[in-house]
């Protein structure tokens, strides 16, 4: 994932190295690229800039493309932005994403929507991704496409998550009880799993692209365990969330940077040991 997004211009940092992705039209971008001597990097399709070469910080960098991105953006943007970039879709299948430069829009392949966006720009893009600089963008064009993409996007959740609720599952954590808070193990807390660790804990759960899926902590007790009396293993007990509130949950998370959002599950936390129940 990208170190700074800006929804049609992204930003990702390696030490003092920076390669910088922009839509077509982003002159404003390409400036302050070629003026810290950025080259093209085919194999990355990205801009390639040496902080230290230029002898700046790769924030400073950053921060003069956001700058760019801003002078260039019509008066009203900004509060648009301010409004809607906590947005996001709880599945992969869509993205709506506000940021500095534009609007980022995903849709399903053969999506009605990627006829209507190609007639709106005049060009196709690429893997379903359609980037629309703030600068040129049409909203009310648009609108209405974002809205089809909540609903559809929230639809998806709906309809694989209502068949749980009400539901729990019962297993063994594979992790130390130290590495739990960081999980958001804790009773009355979300958690967050990837499908591969749902797919372990649910063998008959089927994969419909959402980001991850939320479980509410309902109990969680440390057992020695029985060959190990050192070591403790971690039994715990996950609530099914109401569809409804799972997808205001995944989005919510979604919409975390990175760094703030708690440690999902993933297939390394799970054995085949866990049991599926009513209530």
């Amino acid at each position: 994932m990208p170190t700074v997004d800006f929804a049609t211009t992204q930003i990702f940092i390696d030490g003092q190295l920076l390669d910088v992705s922009f839509e077509f039209g982003h002159d404003e971008v390409k400036q302050v690229v070629q003026k810290y001597r950025g080259y093209f990097n085919k194999q990355k399709k990205a801009w390639r800039l040496d902080a230290g070469k230029a002898k700046v910080d790769p924030s400073v960098i950053a921060g003069e493309i956001r700058q760019a991105l801003w002078d260039s953006a019509p008066e009203q943007w900004k509060p648009l932005v301010e409004k809607f970039e906590t947005f996001s879709c709880a599945t992969r299948r869509y993205d709506v994403k506000f940021g500095v430069g534009g609007v980022r829009l995903i849709f399903p392949a053969g999506h009605a929507c990627h006829y209507q966006l190609k007639k709106l720009v005049g060009r196709d893009t690429k893997l379903d991704t359609w980037l629309l600089p703030a600068k040129t963008l049409k909203l009310n064009a648009i609108i209405p496409m974002i809205k089809r993409a909540d609903k559809e996007d929230k639809e998806i959740v709906l309809d694989t998550l209502e068949p749980y609720e009400g539901r729990s599952i019962r297993g063994t954590l594979l992790m130390k009880p130290e590495e739990a808070v960081a999980h958001n193990v804790q009773p009355g807390k979300i958690v967050f799993a990837d499908f591969n660790f749902v797919r372990q804990v649910e063998p008959h759960a089927e994969d419909k692209k959402l980001h991850y899926w939320p479980f509410r902590v309902a109990e969680v007790q440390m057992q020695p365990r029985p060959d190990d009396l050192d070591e403790v293993d971690l039994q715990v007990r996950f609530q099914y969330l109401d569809a409804e509130h799972a997808c205001a949950a995944i989005r919510k998370y979604m919409a975390l940077p990175i760094e703030d959002r708690p440690w999902p599950l993933d297939i390394t936390r799970a054995n085949a040991k866990w049991k599926s129940k009513a209530g």
